[in-house]
């Protein structure tokens, strides 16, 4: 199966109840680098595009001033292809964090991702892919910025805050976000070096 391919599938998926919020999204990209988050927002149904909103344009400003260019350098993903959506006080949409059931739905389309790019280093963007990618007992602020192999997969692997997350800290942003680009130069020191382990 080709990537092209994998992207027909996930475009038509109904395994859960919340692919009626917006087609659902794959990822795009190339390169031996796989970045993995949470789940879509509303400008990335609308775009059909992860990481396109405010946390997504700091994630690739970070990546940009790191020398990593989209499309190119790395695939960029998410583990729950759709957009989770609770209803706010005043009616509105908002995202909410996928439940373990929306994650199982999503899951085997993340490892055929993984098995077609075979990538050299995997890059969890928040708590949520940290745990399901490296290990469930993972903790995103006290193993953040540390190279460790995947328990799912066997590669080697890092979580880094999520933009999002960061764009909320407004005294701290400026820490965070520096935080965030060492974390991101970090991935790229470590890509060539790292040996996965059995």
């Amino acid at each position: 199966m080709t990537i092209s391919e994998l992207r027909l599938q996930v475009a038509s998926c109904k395994k859960c109840s919340i692919h009626s919020n917006g087609k659902p999204v794959l990822g795009d990209g190339a390169g031996k680098l796989l970045v993995i988050g949470e789940a879509l927002g509303g400008d990335e149904i609308k775009l059909q595009k992860p990481f396109v909103g405010k946390a997504g344009q700091l994630l690739m400003e970070v990546f940009e001033s790191a020398g990593l260019n989209r499309g190119v350098d790395y695939f960029i993903t998410n583990i729950v292809k759709c957009r989770p959506v609770s209803t706010s006080q005043y009616g509105n949409p908002i995202n909410r964090t996928p439940t373990p059931q929306e994650i199982q739905a999503c899951l085997p389309y993340l490892d055929q991702t993984v098995d077609i790019l075979k990538p050299e280093f995997i890059l969890c963007v928040g708590a949520i892919a940290s745990k399901v990618i490296i290990s469930s007992t993972f903790s995103i602020t006290s193993q953040r910025g540390e190279v460790v192999t995947s328990k799912r997969y066997k590669v080697p692997s890092m979580a880094v805050l999520h933009p999002a997350y960061i764009l909320r800290q407004h005294e701290d942003f400026d820490r965070l976000k520096l935080q965030l680009k060492v974390d991101v130069f970090n991935v790229l020191n470590n890509m060539p070096k790292v040996e996965v382990q059995d």
